[in-house]
Parts: structure tokens; sequence; C-alpha cells
């Protein structure tokens, strides 16, 4: 996880005090580097979260090599290999193993389409100074997170919203729209945000920005585009059952092995549920050293599934780690919930997910 940040068309122009700022916000999403670069009425932010080549190769923004582009990259890229190995065969030279510089040359080699040959999850902003117009891009689900601010004629995008509100003279006019829909569902949904000037990179988008200019916003892809689900009540009845089986046994064992990529120790967060027990026992069967597993449960013995995340580890011989979440620690994790979260948000699962991703921290990147 790392955090990006930047402003275009600002006024008055942000200086290195107000982009650090704005960055610092963000600090736990990368608290292993930080960068910044600042142009003329632009100005990039980075916080780094070393999981691929730790080298200071890796550092951000990225420049290209005639540096008309700078980069700042949030996620991983799964298939960057084999991206690699074709940008080089096109004749570009990398002067790193990061994930991140893949999506530069693949940039100058297919422009915006370059989101189209990206397997992964990430939220990106890349600066193109030849035609002085930003492009920010989201993964297909909206794994990683990214926000935008418009007001008619400032500019400013970040991966979180806590970052946004440092920035000097912002508008944070709230958005009555999302507060209804927050009364209706519990929660806001994409691209709202709760206040009006700040809006979510839909899942699956592209926003492109000149100054002066509306912001353009381009789907690259749909989850609609894999065709009808199948309706079948009774799978036994479906053509080639086993062959359906296997390959989706296959998909899985594929995805899991791209995700085990990383040159820094792997950890799972582990339920003892269903999914995450099938990504437990592929996980460890790809793996080449023991992995280690993470589990939250809770005094209350009926709500608690420690006991089946125990088994699992168990079987799969995971180094295991589990806390129990207590009514005593709720007013600690209520406010640190109230830190984290930049709106509205009426889900319980969040505390048991800052819990299990605290403990995680404490063993895994």
């Amino acid at each position: 996880m790392c955090g990006i940040i930047g402003t275009i068309n600002w006024h008055p122009s942000p200086n290195i005090e107000d982009i650090t700022r704005a960055t610092n916000a963000i600090a736990h999403r990368g608290p292993d580097d930080a960068g910044y670069w600042i142009d003329t009425n632009v100005a990039l932010g980075f916080r780094r979260l070393s999981i691929i080549d730790l080298s200071v190769a890796g550092r951000q923004p990225m420049p290209n090599e005639d540096k008309t582009l700078r980069l700042v990259f949030n996620g991983e890229i799964y298939n960057y290999l084999a991206q690699r190995k074709a940008l080089i065969q096109r004749g570009h030279v990398f002067r790193s193993h990061t994930d991140s510089e893949c999506v530069l040359h693949g940039y100058e080699e297919w422009g915006g389409r370059i989101v189209e040959q990206l397997r992964g999850m990430f939220a990106f902003a890349l600066w193109d100074q030849r035609n002085r117009t930003l492009t920010l891009a989201r993964d297909r689900l909206g794994i990683k997170p990214l926000y935008y601010y418009w007001d008619g004629r400032r500019f400013a995008f970040a991966s979180e919203i806590k970052a946004l509100i440092t920035l000097p003279q912002i508008d944070l006019t709230t958005d009555d729209s999302a507060l209804w829909d927050y009364l209706t569902y519990l929660y806001i949904p994409c691209p709202k945000t709760i206040y009006e000037h700040i809006r979510q990179v839909p899942p699956g988008f592209t926003v492109t920005y000149q100054a002066g200019e509306q912001p353009q916003l381009a789907q690259y892809w749909d989850i609609h585009d894999w065709g009808a689900p199948v309706q079948c009540t009774d799978y036994s009845t479906l053509p080639e059952w086993s062959t359906a089986v296997k390959a989706v046994h296959n998909k899985l064992c594929e995805a899991v092995e791209m995700h085990l990529l990383a040159d820094v120790p792997v950890g799972l967060l582990l339920s003892g549920g269903l999914d995450s027990s099938t990504v437990t026992a592929l996980a460890t069967a790809a793996a080449s050293t023991p992995l280690k597993t993470f589990s939250i449960g809770f005094d209350v013995d009926e709500h608690t599934e420690l006991p089946y995340a125990r088994k699992v580890a168990s079987h799969f011989r995971t180094e295991h780690f589990d806390r129990i979440c207590s009514s005593g620690s709720l007013e600690e994790s209520l406010q640190r919930m109230l830190e984290l979260y930049d709106q509205p948000f009426a889900d319980s699962s969040g505390i048991p997910t800052l819990a299990v991703s605290e403990l995680a921290a404490t063993q895994v990147k």
C-alpha cells in the first residue's frame, strides 16, 4: 500500500510545505519513503511502502528517460514481468525492477490504453509534460482507492480524502444527496463522497484533466463484459461439470500465485471461512517458504471464528497469529476509525478489519 497526492492549476500554487503536509496526512500508507515533485502549477507527492525492488530506483514521483512523464503509483501489477519483457523487446530501457516503471514505458508505447494491459490492483496518476495532461486510473474492481477534487477551476487527487482537505482554500461543502444516500444505505456509494466537490474515480475508469477544462471520465472495463452468468440452481446438470471445476481451480491457483510475487515476506488474513481457507490452501502450496496467517476473534463465543482459523492454520502449517477484540477495546478502536475513515461509514466490520490489519502489520507488509 502506498499513498499518492497531486494538484493541478491550484491557486495559489502549492509550495513544498503544502504538498508535504498533504502527503504526510497519508504517511500510514507508506512509511518507507516520501517523494515530491513540483513544476509550474503542478505538484506531486508520494508515500512508499516498498514491496518490489526495495532500492532507491523505485522512488517516486518516477520520471521516464527524458523526464517528459512523471508517475505516482499505488498498488501492484501482477503481470509486470510479462509486460516488462514485451516492452524491452520493443526497445524500452528499464533502470529498475519495479512494476511501476512498466506503467511509464507502457504509457509511452500505448498511451492511455496502457490500463487495458495491466492485471493487478492499482491507482495511479501520470503527468504528461508534453501536452500538460494528467491521467488518473483505478483498477477494474476498485481495490485501490482514488479521489479527485474539482470545483470548476482547481483540480487535485489523492489516495485518501484526508490528504485533500489539508490543501489551502479547498471547498468542503457537504453533498446533501450523499448524506441522504448514507442514511439510506449506511455508506456513500461511488462516485459520491460526503463532499460536493470531491468524487471517487469509479472502478474501471480513467480521468484525464487539462488545466481550465472539465475532467473527462472514460470507462475501460465493465464486469458485464464477461457475459451473463449462468442461471442454474442444480450445478450438477451443467455440461462438463468437472471441466468447469478444473477451470475455476486453475484460475484460483494462478491468481493466488501471482499475488505472492514480492521482495518482502507475505502474509494472509485468515478468518477460517471458505474464501480465506481456500486462499491459504493454495498459497501454502505455491509458496517456497512458510507463510504467516492472521486472525481476529471476539470474547463472545458465539461470535468468534478463531477455532476454525486455528484449525486451518494448523493443517497448512502456517505461522499463525491471532488477537481477541473485546468490548473493552471498542472505544479505542472507534477513535482510531474516526481518524482513518474520511466520511460516514456504518459497517461494524470495520472494527475487526482494522484490528487484523494492525496485527498483520507487526509482522508483514
